[in-house]
């Protein structure tokens, strides 16, 4: 485990991140939700460059709206996902087992860090670029 966790700290050195995000609000928030935070810290500091992509299935109307996308239905696909491709463990999540979200601190719940992006400080401000694509992508 050691070695992955290391690998993952590396990615932050790098010098471009293409990245998804979970949800992007009609106001441009980007909204990312993470277990370890690796995901969501390279999207905020590291990287000297990030492109988020995004399908168009993402867009929400407000934080609200997105938190909920995430929560129940990103998160529990992304869970079947994990156990179909990697036979991961998360068979006992209760979102995975009732298909919704139930707030849970499950210690393998990936629910574990939300990120929320409004953009750059003044000195990163070409750092991070979206792409919405007009399809659907990604859970």
């Amino acid at each position: 485990m050691g070695t992955v966790v290391e690998a993952m700290r590396q990615t932050l050195l790098s010098d471009v991140l293409i990245i998804g995000a979970n949800a992007i609000t009609l106001k441009g928030e980007i909204v990312s939700i993470d277990g370890s935070g690796n995901r969501v810290a390279g999207m905020m500091f590291g990287p000297k460059h990030v492109i988020i992509v995004v399908g168009a299935n993402k867009i929400c109307m407000d934080l609200d709206e997105a938190l909920k996308r995430i929560r129940n239905v990103a998160a529990p696909l992304n869970y079947i996902r994990h156990i179909n491709k990697h036979h991961n463990r998360y068979d006992e999540l209760p979102c995975v087992q009732k298909g919704k979200c139930f707030d849970c601190v499950h210690p393998r719940s990936a629910c574990r860090k939300i990120a929320i992006m409004r953009g750059e400080v003044e000195f990163n401000a070409d750092r991070t670029h979206l792409l919405v694509v007009n399809d659907n992508l990604g859970l």
